[in-house]
């Protein structure tokens, strides 16, 4: 609580849903001893209705609250180089911006609270459609005769595989494992 008292913004990224809501209206209510004017940048990777719920609270007792998917990897965010998919309020959205550019590459406000976390369905399920390509033209090189490990390795250096991929595949050489 005493976070809520001090900080004029809250950024949080939890593990998950259930997470999300004990922080913010179960046992924690971090909501609930926030002053009105306060900022809640969400960043967990939950469901849109999850992402929702913090707002609808947040506006009872006038804090802000974004919910601010994050799209990339560990490494992306150690470099800077993430994008921030936020839904929320505009205006927030806006004063915001000296913590997105801190933060990531590219930021976009894709609409009302829980557009954020839904956009990064729509990307992640892409990423979801593309590994399973991967993984069947991988079977299909392996039933093609062709040496995983030199197949993993040269299919991590072409064009066809995003960045995004590329450490799953570093990832089933050095394991064993498909992708």
């Amino acid at each position: 609580m005493e976070l809520t008292e001090k900080a004029d913004v809250i950024l949080s990224c939890l593990t998950n849903d259930d997470a999300v809501r004990d922080v913010y209206l179960g046992r924690k209510r971090i909501l609930s001893a926030a002053t009105p004017g306060k900022v809640v940048i969400e960043m967990s990777t939950v469901s849109p209705d999850t992402s929702r719920e913090p707002y609808v609270e947040g506006a009872k007792s006038g804090v802000n609250v974004m919910d601010v998917a994050i799209s990339g990897s560990t490494p992306a965010v150690e470099k800077g180089t993430i994008v921030l998919l936020a839904g929320g309020n505009t205006e927030v959205f806006e004063a915001a911006q000296p913590i997105f550019q801190a933060l990531a590459s590219h930021w976009f406000m894709m609409g009302p609270p829980g557009c954020g976390t839904s956009m990064k369905l729509v990307a992640n399920a892409i990423l979801r459609v593309e590994m399973q390509a991967i993984a069947e033209a991988i079977a299909l090189g392996e039933a093609e005769g062709l040496d995983r490990k030199g197949l993993l390795d040269v299919l991590s250096q072409t064009a066809v595989i995003a960045p995004a991929h590329a450490g799953t595949l570093m990832r089933a050489e050095h394991n064993d494992y498909s992708p």
